[in-house]
């Protein structure tokens, strides 16, 4: 995203988390992800809300920030969570149902 909002100033107002990125390499330790983790089960909504926003550059629109940091903090815990750790540690989930 940040070579993209460098190559097309204006145009690139945010990025949005959409999937995971098997390709890029390994997965992460355990204690890596459970560290980055860990602020999020302490207060999901806050810490997402903060994550969210540093997602953004400088300037963008800040409704369109904050409706995307409510909207992501507004996830069920078990499902935010759950997402982020397969998301962080680069890893597959495993769906049952």
């Amino acid at each position: 995203m940040d070579r993209a909002a460098l190559q097309m100033p204006g145009r690139v107002i945010g990025l949005v988390w959409v999937d995971t990125y098997r390709s890029l390499g390994g997965t992460e330790p355990k204690d890596a992800k459970e560290n980055f983790v860990a602020p999020f089960r302490s207060d999901l909504v806050a810490t997402t809300r903060d994550f969210v926003r540093g997602m953004f550059r400088s300037g963008s629109a800040a409704d369109l920030v904050e409706w995307v940091a409510n909207d992501m903090s507004a996830a069920p815990p078990e499902v935010a969570l759950d997402a982020m750790k397969y998301s962080i540690g680069n890893e597959h989930a495993v769906i049952v149902g």
